[in-house]
Order: structure tokens, then sequence, then C-alpha cells
């Protein structure tokens, strides 16, 4: 039943969606977020908004595709801003995966655009190798379409209606442009406009290192065989870039980090070839 009504609902919209862009939106912390319903409503006075998304929060998961084989609850839901909005039971890069599916299945092209977020917290540093964020846009941009991730950071100043305004402006340009675009954007706290500065940057060496916050030293005398582990993180690296995605938003501009779904590394294997190590 719930598919003959999509299909219905699609009949309805298909028109209008062939003069409209499309724009896929997700996220990593569910489709309940408040920032998320923020950029759909902003993006939907100009572009056809089609929503898919977690249906929990799944922080840290980046590129996951875990759960495939099994059968996966989904659900459409009521949201401000979208012409479709849908929550499913899996990661995000799966919520993309299946949006970028049903987007094809009810308009009959694939969206335009796909934007993961507005994350609650900044995905700098090389934070993007395990953000949910970065991995659901990541996931689109293995499809060949533009992808932006996009975060903002936490605090009490939090312009999230501003950010939602500069990305429906930012996204429409992209979209004329035609640019295969993989856009990891972080803005920060205080007030959003028109004229807050967009600086393309490049990621800060800064990482996350996991560790056990009840670890004891592992000796004979110990006899440790099994225990619970309280997991936590710490910063590590040190950035010294005055263009780094770090110092950027710690001067109140708009970081825009240019990223690439892929994993060959060119100047490795040259120097890896020169050094003659393989036979």
């Amino acid at each position: 039943m719930r598919l003959v009504m999509l299909a219905l609902i699609c009949a309805l919209i298909a028109p209008i969606a062939q003069a409209q862009p499309i724009i896929l939106l997700s996220n990593d912390d569910g489709y309940e977020s408040d920032d998320l319903r923020a950029l759909a409503r902003a993006l939907n006075e100009d572009f056809i908004v089609f929503i898919t998304a977690p249906q929990t929060n799944q922080s840290g998961m980046s590129s996951a595709i875990s759960g495939l084989g099994r059968e996966a609850e989904w659900s459409q839901f009521e949201f401000d801003g979208a012409d479709l909005a849908y929550w499913i039971d899996a990661t995000p890069a799966i919520s993309v995966h299946w949006g970028i599916d049903m987007v094809q299945r009810s308009f009959g092209r694939p969206p335009d655009l796909v934007i993961s977020g507005i994350n609650g917290g900044a995905n700098d540093g090389q934070s993007h190798w395990y953000s949910g964020t970065v991995g659901a846009a990541r996931a689109a941009r293995a499809y060949g379409l533009p992808a932006l991730a996009v975060s903002l950071e936490r605090g009490d100043d939090r312009d999230v209606e501003g950010a939602a305004r500069w990305l429906n402006g930012f996204a429409a340009s992209l979209i004329e442009s035609e640019m295969d675009a993989f856009l990891n954007i972080n803005f920060p706290t205080g007030e959003i406009g028109e004229d807050t500065p967009s600086i393309l940057t490049y990621p800060a060496e800064l990482r996350l290192e996991i560790f056990d916050r009840a670890a004891m030293p592992l000796t004979v005398e110990t006899g440790m065989r099994s225990g619970t582990a309280q997991l936590w993180y710490r910063t590590s690296g040190q950035d010294d870039g005055t263009d780094s995605d770090v110092a950027v938003l710690a001067r109140g501009q708009i970081s825009v980090t240019p990223l690439t779904p892929e994993a060959f590394d060119l100047d490795q294997a040259e120097r890896l070839w020169e050094s003659q190590i393989l036979d």
C-alpha cells in the first residue's frame, strides 16, 4: 500500500520536478534533527527537496553499508520544507544509496545534488574519514553526483538558519555550474550571512585517537583476561596552516574543503615503483 501511495504522489509532482532541480537530503544525526529541518525549509523555495535520513543517530559511521541482506524498516513522515521525506533503519551511506534509487524511481532521473547535513558539530581535520555526514556525501559522489557534507560548530550562538540560507544560494550556483563537486563545508558559530567569508581550505593534520580510560597496564601479575573498556577520544597532531579548515573556522569564516572519493595514491605508487621493493 505504501508503494502505491508513493507512486500516486510522485505522479502528481513529477511534472513540477522537470522544471526544478532535485536535491536529496540526508544526515547522520537522524531524521528528527532540527538542523535538517532548517535546511529543508531554506531549500524548498527553489528546489524539489527529497529526504531519506537514518531513523536514529548514526554519527561516526563513515561510509558503512552494514546490514545488507536484511530487512530495513522505512516510513514516510511529515517534514516542513520537504516535498517527500522518509526515514530508514540504516546507516547514512545506505540512506543515500536508497534515496538515490528512490529519486530515480520517483522522477525518472537522479538528484541534481546530494547534501548531507547540517551536522551538529564541525567535521574538520581528519574527521572526514570517519564522519557519517561525510560518508553519506561520499556515497553520493561514488554515483558521480555532486555532493556536499555540511556541518556547523557547536555553541550557544549557532546560526542554523543563516547557514541554511547560505547553502541555498551556494547550491543554486553549484547546480548551474554543473561541477562534479565533493565538498566538506564547515560553518563557524556566530551570525552567518552573505558577507561571511568562505575560504577554500585543506584538512588540518588533526585526528582523533581512541583510547580506554579504564585501561590498566597489562602485566603477568594483573592476569587480565576480560573487562569493560571505557572508550574515549583525544585530539592528536598539530595545525600550523593558515588556510586549514581548523584555522579558518577559528577565524569565524566558512571552510570549504574539496575531497575525493578515490583511495588510490599515485605518489605512493610511484615511490613504491622506484624503490624496487616489489619484484
